[in-house]
This record gives structure tokens, sequence and C-alpha cells, in this order.
């Protein structure tokens, strides 16, 4: 399309130094009618030749966090801390525009990965992928890595980030809401204490992700209740 312009423009400016020229030999009473086509073939030229504006390209949204069936919109005013030398040195060498853009639809796979998961392990896997994508890109941001700025992945990056502790309370929420419905639904109370105390397990093998948590441990303390109160039976 845009040779295409450029091919007509031409033309256009061919045209308008031919009557240009034919202006000063016709008769004068002809010159308005050939002054008229070369403002016209001037105006079109400029019109096909003139470069299109850039699009701006838009801002990464911020992300949405899933709390007990709303859509809740964290934001932040998070700015990230001072890079050490040594890595901002590093990245400065290695990092590339490229590499953000891969880290960026990592991160925000990640993030709606554990926004919809019911699984702890999974939640756990992409929570982390997706807090420490988010960190790299603005560390590389604050150092200034060349060509990242025009990815517009701050107010996204700031965002996850803000909504960390929010999205942690929801997959417990999520896990928990389900895997008691699930046991709660077993018949026997022997195979209620198996799956309590499997869940107990998988609870506190998650214990770096959820740690000082008021809501982790609360779970955690529900859950060892039921499984006391199923040992008595």
């Amino acid at each position: 399309m845009r040779f295409i312009k450029v091919f007509f423009g031409i033309i256009l400016c061919v045209c308008v130094i031919g009557f240009l020229s034919a202006t000063a030999q016709v008769d004068p009473g002809m010159r308005p009618f050939f002054i008229v086509l070369v403002c016209l073939c001037a105006v079109g030229a400029v019109l096909l030749l003139k470069r299109p504006k850039r699009a701006k390209q838009p801002k990464a949204e911020t992300p949405p966090v899933v709390a007990e069936g709303e859509l809740v919109t964290v934001q932040t005013e998070y700015e990230p801390s001072a890079v050490p030398d040594d890595v901002a040195k590093e990245m400065l060498r290695h990092y590339t525009a490229m590499q953000a853009q891969r880290d960026m639809e990592i991160m925000a796979e990640s993030y709606r990965l554990a926004s919809t998961t019911k699984n702890l392990g999974t939640f756990c896997m992409r929570y982390d992928l997706a807090m420490r994508k988010a960190h790299t890109l603005l560390q590389a941001e604050k150092v200034g890595v060349r060509g990242i700025k025009k990815l517009n992945f701050h107010d996204a990056c700031t965002a996850i980030i803000g909504s960390a502790e929010a999205l942690k309370v929801q997959a417990l929420h999520n896990y928990s809401t389900e895997e008691i419905y699930k046991i709660e639904g077993l018949k026997t109370a022997k195979g209620k204490y198996n799956r309590y105390t499997a869940m107990l397990e998988e609870l506190k093998k998650a214990e770096p992700t959820f740690m000082f948590m008021d809501e982790y441990e609360a779970l955690i303390s529900k859950v060892e209740s039921y499984i006391a109160e199923l040992q008595t039976k």
C-alpha cells in the first residue's frame, strides 16, 4: 500500500513540473486553469508522499485480579529498588529488547494461570515466575536497557507486583474451597482423614510462597483441626 502511494505521488510531482512549465507557454487566458491543476497535483503529491504517523503503542493493561467472583483492579505506586552495579552491567551487556518482550509474554501468561488455577502447586510455580519476570523487567527499565521503553510494560509490572497479596489470598480461597468440598463429599472418615493429611502436606510445601500470611496460618490450623477431629472417630 505504501509503495502504491509513493508511485502515484511521484507521478503527481512530475505533473506539477509539467504543468508549471506549460503555464509559462500557454495562452494567458488558460493560465488560471493550469495554475489550478498545479495546485491540485501539488496537494495530492504531498498527501500521498507524506509519511503516516506511527500509532502509539498502547500501554499494557493493569491485570485484573479475581477475588471471590469479582474483578478487582489493584494499582500501586511500586518503584524498583536500586539495582546492584554488577547486575546493572550484566543487564546492559546481555539483556535485550527481544528478551524483554519474551519475559512480558511469560509474565502475562503466568499471571493469567495463577489467577485461575485451583491447583496449589501450579499457583506457586506460576505466581513466582510472574513476580520474577515483573521484577526483572523493572530492573531492566531502571538501568536503561536499550530499546525496551517502547514496550510500555511499567504499569503492567507494577500492577502485578502490587496485586501479589490479593492474588495469594484468592489462591488460598479457591484451593481450600475446592479441596474441602471434595473431601467432605467422601463417605468414610478414613478417606477424609487421608485427604486432609495430603492437603496439609501440600500446604506445607507451599509455605515459601505464603509465608507470614494470616490467611495461610488460619487454613493450616483449620485443616489440622479437621485431622484431629477425624482421628477421634
